[in-house]
């Protein structure tokens, strides 16, 4: 049985089992790290061990925070998220107000004044 590692962060613990699979005489190595933070077992695989230590801290950030929905992102999203908050930053808007403008200014009868720079 391979050794397993065990990441506590803010009260909550999170397990990472090392897995070794044999395909065509080639070895691979990754590393499963074991999510029950929606209620249901999700495995997620990851190639290194940091990787895998990094994905357990944010488990355990989430549900000690309570912000489970935040795990069920993809990367697209996440990446999305970071964008739009280079964008807004600068003009000191956050996600939700620049959102709020853009719900505006689609559903406004004239269109939106060009910004005078």
């Amino acid at each position: 049985m391979a050794p397993t590692i065990e990441v506590q962060h803010k009260g909550i613990t999170v397990k990472i089992r090392k897995r070794i699979t044999i395909r065509h005489g080639v070895t691979y190595v990754d590393y499963v790290v074991t999510d029950y933070s929606t209620g249901k077992r999700i495995r997620h695989a990851r190639a290194s061990v940091n990787e895998a230590k990094s994905l357990a801290k944010t488990i355990c950030e989430t549900v000690a925070s309570g912000k489970r929905e935040v795990l069920n992102w993809t990367d697209r999203v996440v990446a999305d998220v970071r964008r739009a908050m280079g964008l807004l930053h600068p003009q000191g808007i956050d996600i939700l107000g620049g959102a709020r403008r853009r719900r505006r200014q689609r559903f406004a009868r004239t269109p939106p004044k060009p910004p005078t720079w």
